[in-house]
């Protein structure tokens, strides 16, 4: 499947089940759960950017602004969509809606070992700023801490 109908949305109750789909297959024991993922849906400091074509989900980004601070809880694209810039096209919207916001700075934790997505987050300017050893499980492996100054 080639999609051609790209569309950027906000969370949508359509898209959680997918969401949970994809979050199981893309990071095991730390994957949120679809009664987790529907919980976004009521809170009001969430935001999500789904990235879809008809009815599939291809990524996703999730976001928390509280003052002048975002904090992105996620990033996830389906594994079969991968290396097509569909993450750096949520990850972009979430970067837009910060500077709406008057968002200051933006934080968030990836594997150490995820040299892919280090690699997407530092072309947009964030820089590494810290690490967390034992973060994840499964396997047990360190967060590499990063921030974007804005």
């Amino acid at each position: 499947m080639m999609p051609n109908d790209e569309i950027l949305t906000p969370l949508l109750s359509w898209h959680v089940p997918q969401m949970a789909d994809i979050e199981r297959r893309c990071f095991s024991e730390e994957a949120w759960s679809e009664s987790t993922l529907a919980s976004e849906l009521r809170n009001e400091l969430a935001h999500y950017f789904v990235l879809t074509s008809g009815e599939t989900v291809l990524a996703y980004v999730g976001t928390y602004v509280v003052a002048d601070e975002m904090h992105i809880s996620n990033v996830a694209t389906e594994p079969s969509f991968r290396r097509r810039g569909y993450g750096a096209r949520v990850l972009a919207a979430a970067l837009e809606y910060a500077a709406l916001c008057g968002v200051r700075i933006i934080h968030l934790e990836v594997r150490e070992g995820n040299t892919a997505a280090r690699a997407l987050y530092e072309s947009y300017g964030f820089l590494t700023v810290g690490r967390r050893p034992h973060y994840y499980v499964g396997p047990d492996e360190a967060a590499i801490l990063m921030t974007k100054e804005l």
